[in-house]
């Protein structure tokens, strides 16, 4: 898989987790700044780690969600 492959899989990935407005609302705020580093989540962290097999999108939502909030209680 090329580049650009992993950047459309990843799109699709992260629309479906969190939703077009979302996905949209993000998209809209890019800039010169993040550009580069929405890109490579894109790719990397919507495309390689929620694509990856092994756990259920669902189980993979509740980690991350349930790892933010601890992080955020300490």
């Amino acid at each position: 898989m090329d580049e650009r492959q992993r950047y459309e899989q990843g799109m699709k990935v992260w629309r479906a987790v969190l939703g077009d407005a979302h996905v949209d609302a993000s998209l809209k705020n890019r800039n010169e700044f993040n550009d580069a580093f929405q890109d490579l989540l894109t790719r990397y962290a919507w495309e390689e780690v929620w694509s990856r097999p092994g756990l259920p999108r669902q189980t993979r939502s509740m980690i991350t969600f349930g790892d933010d909030g601890g992080a955020e209680s300490h």
